[in-house]
């Protein structure tokens, strides 16, 4: 019985080495077929042959220098350039991950320029009560006082989130039109 048990384990542990080994050696290829929609395959087959990456060589010997030789800034330039041609496939991949994360942002814009257009008007009406209270010789009662003190306070606080809001839109660009520069450098054909 524990014979069993133990070729049993024996065989279990053999299937989980030979499934990590396997694991390890797969790849996964994106590519964009004529009608312009991503496939995944695990064999590229040759139309695709143009949107694969191509390793830029290293100059001078071709071999990549020792990481003792690499400085942290080196270091994280190649995980950073690991990363983006393990991403990314084609510069159209670049774009539609631009237009992705830019769809939230741009949303939570739109949500406060509509905040801002409703508290303005809310702003001008009770300006408008104030003075017609005025021009009545009417004392403006603390009520509205307050509501114009809180409407203003609400108005500016919308108007600060809408700059963080177009700032981060800017610095999401920023972003992705650097990596897209690096993806083009990085797989452009030696000459």
């Amino acid at each position: 019985m524990a014979k069993t048990k133990l070729l049993f384990g024996a065989a279990a542990l053999m299937c989980l080495f030979s499934m990590v080994a396997l694991a390890e050696k797969a790849k996964i290829y994106k590519c964009y077929d004529k009608n312009g929609t991503l496939q995944i395959y695990s064999v590229p087959p040759p139309e695709c042959a143009s949107q694969l990456p191509k390793k830029k060589e290293q100059a001078g010997d071709n071999k990549p220098k020792p990481a003792e030789e690499l400085t942290p800034e080196q270091i994280e330039q190649q995980r950073r350039d690991n990363a983006l041609l393990g991403t990314y496939t084609t510069e159209k991949e670049i774009d539609d991950a631009l237009k992705r994360n830019l769809l939230q942002v741009d949303a939570r814009i739109n949500t406060i320029q509509m905040q801002i257009k409703t508290q303005q008007e809310d702003v001008d009406r009770y300006n408008k009560e104030k003075a017609d209270m005025q021009k009545a010789g009417k004392p403006v009662d603390k009520g509205l006082q307050d509501e114009i003190v809180g409407a203003n306070a609400r108005l500016a606080r919308l108007q600060n989130e809408l700059s963080r809001a177009q700032a981060e839109s800017e610095a999401i660009k920023a972003r992705f039109a650097a990596d897209k520069q690096r993806f083009i450098e990085l797989t452009a054909p030696k000459q």
